[in-house]
């Protein structure tokens, strides 16, 4: 485990017991020194195991005198071993040329005879495996070469008295004790930076300012003008921040920790915008909210961990829990909501909702707004899904969802879909081009395209097999059970309602075709046109034309009541008013009875049944010759130009003369 940098800030040498060498006179060098240090990891006191070094060299550093594991390492002479003791609250205590002590070798009182200075040099380490030097060597006082004789027999027993001028201790905390001494009450300890602070200008007005290397002191008036406009509250809060970025506020531990240059940044939380180096006028709201941001600008992230992947990604805005979380390089996307667009790493989206669009990865140009609106788009673009589950199982493109789950099933190559209505559509998984507008509008189409329903229930279809497609559908309930016909137009309430196969018909009007199943080619323009019809191929036009006709095929119905006289005829025409017609292969012309009508031809007031008026042209009659005549069943009052003779012929008391 690596050590992070270490410092000593204060070292005290107390010479608290002595070991006599072989001989015993006052002026013997010791042959050990006890040796107190406090130490502290970036401003925090230190506990635990310290593993250290020591070596004893000249002024210059340049001569090794001693080493504690007896090594001749080359300059700066660090011991391959280091001793182990216990670190306290900071405090630590060793006793140097103890040789109890592992790694520990015994000073050598030779140095400390011949009048050099010497200077004692430490390492550290937390772990036993990285160390470093503590800042700059220590000069050994004067107690280190000698003791006054008056004392020698005093430290034969192991401490010097306070009454002697000793400590009455061997510790330095139970020197402190004896002398009534306690670190912070009434012992400052020291530190360089109290010199460097002792040393400022002590002038009414002045601020003490750190630049995050030295202590300056500056006017109210020129107080950080090297960094304008910075606001910092908080531990570490924009730390890095020492000369380039200006305009920047950041609150909260770490909030802007590492922004060097970035201009114009809000950051307010935990962590947030912690990794901004060069990122410019991004707002960050939340705790590690944009927490990975380096580069990107002109983002907002508000909520806790919003955009807190984003590195280089710009112009988006993230608010609400984890909003946007996977964001790292994409930009001009808008998440608003829990957890809306967590998954995006693409652009131009944008999501309005709890959980919306939320596994979104690639699919670019969404819209979506609504709980879970577009919540399974993965790849799917140009998408706009607008209420709850809106587009809920959507991975296609260009869709549009309007209402609670319309499109909700939409998938794979459901292209091109617009849905709007409560779950117009809800069942389309792979169908193309189809527009619902209603609630439940084709609601149970599948694979069904070129479809078109407006209309509550309009072509909602039946479930499982809804497929046809190119039908138009407007009205509620028109088409309803459309499951497979196709080419179908049906505009009116309940018009082609019980509809499931029959293709290529056209009801206009409240029930018109209402109970035709599988019938094709059908018209029916009114009211209940063709209402009861399951025949093919029939034309009718007014409110309750063809009425009767149920099974008959190939019928023409015109005018309002207009008729068969039975259900099943074929190639029956009934024209006008509550014309009834009532055999095949004829055409009735008005009605019967009261409903007569007369014709006119050129004329628009006919005198009688049938009145022709011309200057210009004559009324030809039927031609035949004799034998044509003779096959035909005659009906007094028949006329027919006979071509054999050349003669007008008269059908008249059952048999046919000339006039």
């Amino acid at each position: 485990m690596g050590i992070k940098k270490m410092f000593l800030v204060f070292c005290v040498f107390l010479v608290s017991c002595f070991l006599f060498l072989a001989s015993s006179f006052a002026g013997d060098v010791p042959a050990t020194m006890s040796y107190q240090g406090f130490v502290k990891s970036n401003g925090i006191v230190y506990n635990g195991t310290g593993y250290f070094k020591f070596v004893i060299v000249n002024s210059a550093g340049t001569i090794s005198y001693w080493t504690n594991d007896g090594s001749s390492n080359p300059s700066p002479f660090e011991p391959t071993f280091s001793v182990a003791t216990t670190v306290t609250n900071g405090v630590y205590n060793i006793i140097l040329g103890d040789t109890d002590i592992p790694n520990m070798q015994a000073l050598d009182k030779i140095m400390f005879a011949n009048g050099v200075v010497l200077y004692l040099r430490v390492w550290f380490s937390s772990d036993g495996a990285t160390f470093e030097r503590i800042t700059t060597d220590k000069e050994l006082t004067s107690s280190a070469y000698a003791f006054n004789a008056q004392y020698a027999q005093s430290v034969a027993g192991g401490t010097v008295a306070v009454t002697n001028g000793g400590t009455g201790a061997d510790t330095a905390p139970g020197a402190r004790t004896s002398l009534g001494l306690a670190i912070g009450t009434n012992v400052q300890a020291w530190d360089v930076d109290l010199d460097t602070l002792a040393g400022l200008s002590k002038s009414a007005g002045n601020f003490i300012v750190g630049d995050g290397t030295n202590w300056t002191v500056q006017s109210a008036a020129t107080a950080n003008d090297d960094i304008p406009y910075l606001t910092r509250f908080g531990c570490r809060a924009g730390n890095a921040n020492k000369s380039g970025g200006i305009c920047n506020s950041f609150f909260g531990y770490q909030a802007g920790l590492s922004n060097t240059v970035g201009e114009g940044n809000t950051a307010v939380g935990y962590g947030a915008l912690d990794s901004n180096i060069n990122g410019n006028y991004n707002v960050s709201i939340g705790l590690y909210s944009m927490d990975d941001n380096t580069i990107g600008s002109g983002n907002i992230a508000i909520g806790r961990m919003s955009l807190v992947n984003n590195t280089e990604g710009s112009y988006n805005t993230a608010i609400g829990y984890h909003t946007m979380y996977d964001n790292i390089t994409n930009g001009y996307n808008t998440a608003v909501g829990a957890n809306a667009l967590q998954n995006n790493t693409a652009a131009e989206n944008t999501a309005v909702g709890c959980v919306a669009m939320l596994l979104n990865v690639a699919g670019t140009n969404n819209t979506a707004m609504g709980h879970q609106a577009l919540y399974s788009n993965i790849s799917g673009s140009s998408n706009v899904a607008v209420g709850n589950d809106a587009l809920y199982s959507n991975i296609s493109s260009n869709n549009v969802a309007v209402g609670f789950q319309a499109l909700y099933s939409s998938s794979t190559g459901a292209l091109q879909n617009t849905a709007v209505g409560m779950q117009a559509l809800y069942s389309n998984t792979s169908g193309t081009n189809n527009t619902a507008s209603g609630i439940f509008a084709s609601y149970y189409n599948t694979s069904g395209s070129f479809n078109v329903s407006s209309g509550y229930r309009a072509l909602m279809g039946t479930y499982g097999s809804s497929t046809g497609g190119r039908n138009v559908a407007v009205g509620a309930d028109a088409l309803l059970l459309n499951a497979t016909g196709q080419n179908n137009v049906a505009v009116g309430y309940t018009s082609l309602d019980s509809n499931t196969t029959g293709q290529s018909n056209t009801a206009v009007g409240s029930g018109a075709l209402w109970a035709s199943v599988s019938v094709s080619n059908g018209t029916a323009v009114g009211v209940s046109a063709l209402g009861q019809t399951t025949g093919e191929s029939n034309t009718a036009m007014g409110a309750i034309a063809g009425w009767t006709n149920t099974t008959g095929t190939n019928n023409t119905f015109i005018g309002y009541g207009s008729d068969a006289s039975s259900s099943g005829l074929t190639n029956a025409t009934a024209i006008g008013y509550n014309a009834i017609v009532g055999q095949n292969n004829s055409l009735v012309l008005g009605g019967t009875g009261s409903y007569v009508v007369k014709v006119g031809i050129g004329t628009s007031t006919p005198a009688s049944t049938l009145d022709i008026t011309s200057t210009t042209g004559a009324l030809i009659v039927p031609r035949m010759s004799t034998a044509q005549r003779d096959a035909m069943s005659g009906v007094n009052g028949m006329i027919i130009y006979n071509t054999t003779t050349n003669q007008f012929n008269f059908y008249e008391n059952g048999a046919w003369v000339t006039k």
